[in-house]
């Protein structure tokens, strides 16, 4: 029996009502942020940010994480779904990690995924033989520095203070996506350390769709 495929405007449809539970979870862990002063600054970049970051991909082909629309805050849930089960697991040993640094690690570390100010460093690929073989984006060569740079460039341009901790697991980023081109960090935080086991875990299990997810804390 021949199956169906999904209509493009109803698949389009589904991606976008998506990407707007997704983004609602995403706001609703940042208003949980404890620290007035830095719940107000991320409050301030996700409103003002909205238009592009509820949408923005994560990658550029299907065979990695998040090459869709919205694939950015859907995997940055996850990531804090899976930071989160750690922490409370208790493999870190005394050193607990506060749900503020958590909450900002997990949902900002790849904020430099949006690009910068006036070019988003993911372009759609409108070439249908390359969508047929995933490549679904390519990058802007417009768009300079890595990604851990620009999340700390955006979170600093609305004056998101940060702590020592939460700068180096921010910055390890580039070092799991990069290996080869990035400098290893070595005698890292347990913060570090839990996002980077989280985003590892979160890479193995990804399927690359588009899914509402579930990242309680």
């Amino acid at each position: 029996m021949k199956q169906t495929s999904t209509p493009p405007a109803q698949k389009l449809a589904q991606e976008l009502e998506a990407t707007q539970t997704n983004w609602s979870m995403f706001t609703a862990l940042v208003a949980k942020v404890k620290n007035t002063e830095r719940r107000e600054a991320l409050l301030s970049l996700c409103e003002d940010l909205r238009p592009r970051l509820q949408v923005c991909p994560a990658s550029t082909q299907t065979k990695y994480v998040g090459a869709y629309m919205g694939g950015l805050v859907a995997m940055s849930l996850k990531i804090a779904k899976h930071m989160n089960t750690m922490n409370k697991s208790g493999v870190y040993g005394d050193d607990t990690i506060m749900t503020d640094n958590l909450i900002v690690v997990a949902l900002m570390a790849q904020l430099g995924k949006l690009g910068l100010e006036n070019d988003d460093l993911y372009v759609p690929k409108d070439s249908q033989w390359h969508n047929d073989r995933g490549i679904m984006f390519e990058y802007n060569d417009d768009v300079t520095g890595s990604v851990g740079s620009r999340s700390l460039f955006w979170l600093s341009k609305y004056g998101v203070k940060l702590s020592h901790n939460e700068i180096e697991a921010i910055m390890s980023l580039d070092s799991m996506e990069h290996p080869r081109t990035s400098h290893q960090l070595y005698n890292v935080s347990a913060l570090t350390l839990c996002f980077q086991h989280a985003y590892q875990t979160m890479c193995a299990r990804a399927t690359g769709e588009a899914s509402v997810l579930d990242a309680q804390i």
